[in-house]
């Protein structure tokens, strides 16, 4: 019994928040949870609301120690599930004992208390994932299509009409015990075909998020490449611009000086001053990461940000343009977004070739507002509300990265606010 409740409370959880621990230690806490619970219920089995209390203990614990979850919402979705099973063998018991007029018919064998049990879980699972699909809608989530919706819901329809049927032969028949075995085996069965049914859709579910998050990386990778080359060719029409007007600056302040215009003298300093007509900072001589550091400079320097970068020359020779851009685009993007929120806005990158190992180095440092969620397997969890359509900058990293065997590590520092990346890729690809 607490195996199906427990399997159920994962779809369920699954659903509605984000799994921060790695999949064993998460089925080793459902099974330490569900076992303790099934042992107290061994105990008091005929008292309800120690049960019931022990069932929500335990859910409220699973959601703080394995998932993304505010203790109001571990709470809330706790008591949330242990209504949901109480009501689902109540709206199973109580119809049948009014139609059958005997409400003490599950204790006339075990083919009738089989067959209870499996139509209040299956009423538990469908009840259970119509609240997560609920859930899902709340938190802005892709809901799913109404065709879905109404195969799932005819599925189990049918299976509970068969379950029914099950149920009237087994209270109004005399059975051998063969044919009660294989009303039992029906019954689970049909439990079982219900569960296979939502975890292959959950399946395909994932691996249409999997394709979705794949071509979304895929196009942005496209219009990041064309956005940097855009801003490179810009940044180079911009330098010759700044130069040639400095130019024409310079012949008008010695028109003015033949002159004696201590006016216009004046005047032209002031536009030689101007921070628009200074010469551009070159971080680099790789065209493609100096654009890219050239924009995200301004972009510090307008929402003051104090931005710092140490690029050695030739530092990424080996790599494609694209990866460049995917690789510092991305975190710098993601930095710039971490440090504004903070009191002291701070971004450090430095990028260099090791000697002599001839490994690419980068660690990039800001300062961080709001703490980073850690979720499964090591990696932070976005602190956007789009969740479908956000962490695809890091998955961009990560692609480089494999693309390179190259190494990523990182950590939040939460004495001094900071967030810290470093990544290490062999120069030599």
């Amino acid at each position: 019994m607490y195996l199906v409740e427990a399997l159920i409370a994962w779809q369920y959880f699954s659903a509605i928040a984000e799994r921060r621990t790695r999949k064993g230690r998460t089925f080793l806490i459902f099974f330490i949870g569900y076992g303790a619970a099934s042992l107290v219920f061994q105990v008091s089995a005929s008292i309800a609301w120690i049960n019931t209390s022990i069932f929500t203990i335990v859910n409220f614990s699973i959601l703080l120690l394995c998932y993304s979850c505010s203790w109001r919402r571990a709470v809330f979705h706790s008591v949330l599930l242990s209504c949901i099973m109480t009501l689902s063998e109540l709206l199973i018991l109580f119809p049948l004992g009014i139609i059958f007029d005997d409400f003490t018919l599950y204790l006339s064998s075990d083919v009738v208390r089989i067959i209870l049990f499996i139509m209040s879980k299956l009423t538990y699972l469908i009840a259970a994932k119509v609240c997560a699909a609920i859930t899902m809608r709340r938190q802005k989530r892709k809901p799913n299509t109404k065709a879905v919706y109404l195969f799932l819901g005819s599925f189990f329809v049918s299976s509970l009409l068969l379950l029914l049927f099950l149920y009237y032969l087994s209270v109004t028949v005399d059975m051998t015990p063969r044919a009660a075995g294989i009303m039992i085996v029906c019954s689970i069965l049909f439990f079982v075909s219900n569960i296979l049914v939502f975890v292959a859709y959950q399946y395909v579910q994932n691996l249409n998020k999997e394709y979705l998050s794949l071509e979304l990386m895929r196009q942005k990778g496209k219009s990041d490449r064309e956005y940097y080359k855009l801003l490179k060719e810009h940044y180079e029409d911009q330098r010759v611009l700044i130069h040639d007007i400095r130019n024409h600056l310079e012949i008008l302040r010695q028109i003015a000086d033949k002159q004696q215009d201590l006016e216009s003298i004046k005047y032209i300093t002031e536009l030689e001053e101007m921070p628009a007509l200074r010469k551009k900072m070159v971080y680099c001589e790789n065209s493609v990461l100096n654009a890219i550091l050239v924009h995200y400079a301004g972009i510090c320097e307008e929402r003051n940000i104090l931005f710092c970068a140490n690029i050695g020359n030739g530092t990424t020779d080996f790599m494609d343009g694209s990866d460049v851009t995917a690789l510092l685009g991305n975190l710098l993007s993601n930095a710039v977004e971490a440090s504004e929120a903070s009191e002291r806005a701070e971004i450090d990158l430095s990028i260099e070739i090791r000697q002599p190992q001839k490994v690419f180095a980068l660690i990039l440092t800001n300062t961080c507002g709001i703490s980073p969620t850690e979720g499964k397997d090591g990696k932070y969890i976005t602190q956007k509300t789009d969740n479908e359509h956000h962490g695809i900058g890091l998955k961009s990293v990560q692609r480089v990265m494999k693309k390179y065997h190259g190494f990523i590590q990182q950590y939040y520092d939460s004495d001094a606010h900071t967030f810290h990346t470093t990544l290490m890729i062999p120069a030599e690809n």
